[in-house]
């Protein structure tokens, strides 16, 4: 293995070769090891989890790539092995100095493309040329629809840093067209972007983590905050452990019950409310570990003089010095409100959906760097915080809700407010929406309580906020009406406008119905897309119609009809009244909202 340098004309200007490195508890037999093998080795003292309070010798021993996991196995059964992850890769580019994806520590501009495979609704479940019509090539964003050779030669004259799949099992039928094999001699293959990442995202987890941008398309936002905490944890000297090595501490049930909870969630009334506005704090959770500096050795440290207390749970954290995980998080947080500044958007995404990880994998059973109890003390803190913050806005106005980190609330003056939570909580909050009306709607089985996570509101600058009206899983004949609804609502703030667009919405889902019913709709519109991971039943529509193509793992397109079946059989109509059940449901929260309105106008 060796990493070559080379200048902007393709040239090589330098070829290092490099070395692997191997941590073991230090014993005395290793020295006659290293001698045996040819190997270098030094002693270095580092300090071990779970608390980094004592020092430990370790021997660094330097390995050739070509006999790096003959040594390996060599040594592992017979001596504690240490800083194993992040894997060698990076741990190589980390001590070289050198950060992927990057220039000068920025990232630039780069030249993608996006390519997916089309069949005659969309894409098909199985990549075969039988069953793809035409490919949808995506230069930086401008979309062009073309046949695969003519599409191989755009990837080819276009000359991408990185060309983007819908998934791994399009790799095989990409590389089958000369001019994209022709193009990754300059540039990267990705298999999929993460979830809401994009292209210059992906390559600040490249950065972050070190991981060259190939491998980091493969990470897990857990992966990749776990090498962000690793490297920091190599700079201290903190051996990485090869698996999580605290164990929960013993709680009685009262205890249990105190501290086994998550942040708060109060239950809304159902119903619509005029003139609410959501104040949302600033990376709530990630903002308590950085501020409060919880961290696993920070969390009931019982060699530690200085301390404070978790409010509800007992916990105490340590002062007397920077927790890991904690100053971690606190330069992730750092780097969110830079990107903000700036006006970053692709890096300011990235770095949340790594933030939305960090709280989480302190409480998962194999995060190397989390704990139970620190985990508790976050969401402790979160609920303490929360109340505080309702106690400030019950002064200045009307808490209607509270959800995790969004407080909503009637107040007539909503920056002044979230000014005062913010000089007495400490913690930043801003005013993140200002509602015309909002509604909550009741859950499926209806009551007079709302949903929590489920309401609609229009803003006051107009336009709609949603949460929980438009599913993934709907057929884009549904998903388009529903978009198309909330379009108009978005023009309505007062109670006749709200209820004059409401009418045009039911009268567009009867449309709908009666063009199911008549059998009007193309069933590329109809298209179902759900996963079938076990357990299943066969009788469960995705599942029957999977079974026809012997379809396991991922996800299935299909169209529900007396029998389901997968896209690639063609057009064979459709159950209409499943799809109308469909439409009936989805309508309800609109069919609710309405009825209030008519209530109150009676």
């Amino acid at each position: 293995m060796e990493l070559l340098f080379v200048n902007g004309d393709g040239r090589r200007i330098e070829r290092r070769r490099i070395s692997l490195e191997i941590y073991a508890s230090y014993e005395r037999w290793l020295e006659e090891f290293v001698d045996a093998h040819d190997l270098d080795m030094r002693v270095e003292e580092w300090i071990k989890p779970p608390l980094y309070r004592s020092s430990l010798h370790v021997a660094v021993i330097e390995v050739e790539p070509s006999l790096y996991r003959r040594v390996f196995r060599a040594l592992r059964d017979k001596v504690e092995l240490w800083n194993t992850f992040p894997p060698q890769l990076q741990q190589v580019l980390w001590r070289s100095g050198l950060i992927p994806s990057s220039c000068g520590g920025d990232i630039p501009e780069p030249k993608y493309v996006r390519m997916g495979f089309r069949g005659w609704a969309g894409p098909p479940n199985v990549p075969s040329w039988r069953y793809v019509r035409e490919v949808e090539v995506s230069l930086n964003g401008d979309l062009i629809t073309l046949g695969p050779r003519e599409a191989g030669d755009i990837v080819e004259s276009y000359s991408p840093h990185v060309i983007v799949l819908e998934g791994s099992k399009w790799r095989k039928l990409a590389l089958s067209i000369p001019g994209v094999r022709s193009a990754l001699k300059r540039g990267v293959l990705v298999d999929s972007l993460p979830l809401g990442v994009t292209v210059r995202g992906l390559m600040e987890w490249s950065s972050l983590s070190h991981a060259p941008i190939r491998l980091a398309s493969g990470y897990t936002i857990g992966k990749v905050l776990t090498s962000v905490e690793a490297f920091k944890a190599m700079e201290r000297k903190y051996l990485v452990p090869n698996v999580a090595v605290r164990v929960e501490g013993w709680k009685s049930i009262g205890e249990l019950v105190r501290a086994d909870r998550g942040g708060l969630i109060l239950t809304p009334k159902a119903g619509i409310y005029w003139g609410v506005a959501q104040l949302d704090f600033d990376s709530f959770f990630p903002s308590i570990i950085s501020q409060e500096n919880i961290s696993p050795e920070t969390v009931n440290d019982p060699s530690c003089s200085d301390w404070f207390e978790i409010p509800g749970v007992g916990h105490r954290i340590c002062r007397e010095r920077r927790g890991l995980v904690s100053e971690a998080v606190s330069e992730l947080v750092r780097r969110k409100r830079l990107y903000k500044s700036m006006g970053d958007s692709d890096r300011l995404e990235a770095i949340k959906w790594v933030l939305v990880a960090c709280f989480g994998y302190l409480g998962y059973r194999n995060a190397r760097f989390g704990s139970i109890e620190s985990y508790e003390s976050v969401t402790a803190m979160a609920r303490h915080l929360a109340f505080r913050a309702m106690e400030v806005a019950s002064r200045r106005g009307e808490v209607i809700h509270f959800l995790v980190d969004s407080l909503f609330v009637r107040t007539p003056d909503p920056h002044s407010l979230a000014e005062e939570i913010e000089n007495e909580l400490g913690y930043k909050i801003r005013v993140d929406s200002v509602y015309s009306w909002l509604v909550f709607f009741p859950p499926e089985e209806g009551g007079e309580l709302g949903v929590p996570s489920r309401y609609l509101g229009r803003l006051v600058e107009g336009g709609i906020k949603a949460k929980g009206i438009v599913r993934r899983d709907m057929p884009p004949l549904l998903r388009h009406l529903v978009e198309r609804s909330l379009d108009l609502l978005g023009e309505a703030g007062d109670p006749s406008t709200l209820l004059s667009a409401l009418m045009k919405v039911q009268r567009m889902f009867e449309d709908t119905e009666n063009s199911l019913i008549r059998y009007k709709v193309p069933e590329e519109l109809l298209v179902m897309e759900k996963r079938i991971d076990p357990p299943y039943s066969r009788e469960i529509s995705h599942w029957r119609a999977a079974s026809l193509i012997n379809a396991s793992g991922g996800s299935i397109r299909y169209i529900e009809a007396t029998f389901p079946y997968p896209v690639e059989m063609g057009r064979g109509g459709y159950d209409a009244q499943r799809y109308v059940e469909m439409v009936r449901r989805a309508y309800r929260p609109f069919d609710f909202l309405r009825s209030l309105l008519s209530t109150k106008r009676g």
